[in-house]
């Protein structure tokens, strides 16, 4: 089954509030309609709980839990298991916390910013493993 665009609901826990805003502009330039933020790692969890994303973004540092932190214990539930999760970084080269914590994918944050080309085939690689 493959999840329409405009159908996916997406899940950004992201703690800066521009951060919020370019991501969200990004994703509805790529015809994503359903987006909802949060910008702490613990608080994160619930909505990820509540909202049950097809795929959720988690940045790395976050106030409460870090994003990698978060991402193991979402994948820990058993409705964890059903999303696809990519965590972000700022930083440029892969960030080693985020072995083992569950992610699919881990993306640079800069990928946003430009509408990287990249970005759309990455969520969709991900979202066909659960979708």
């Amino acid at each position: 089954m493959t999840l329409l665009k405009r159908a996916t609901r997406i899940l950004i826990v992201e703690d800066h509030e521009d951060s919020q805003r370019h991501f969200r502009r990004a994703l509805e330039r790529l015809d994503y309609s359903h987006i909802e933020v949060n910008g702490n790692g613990a608080t994160g969890i619930v909505k990820a709980r509540d909202y049950k994303p097809h795929l959720l973004f988690l940045d790395t540092n976050l106030p409460g839990l870090m994003g990698y932190e978060a991402c193991q214990k979402i994948r820990e539930e058993p409705w964890g298991r059903q999303m696809g999760i990519i965590g972000m970084s700022g930083n440029i080269s892969p960030d080693a916390r985020w072995q083992g914590a569950g992610s699919d994918e881990l993306i640079q944050k800069y990928w946003f910013y430009q509408v990287h080309p990249q970005l759309d085939v990455k969520i969709q690689d991900v979202l066909k493993k659960y979708f």
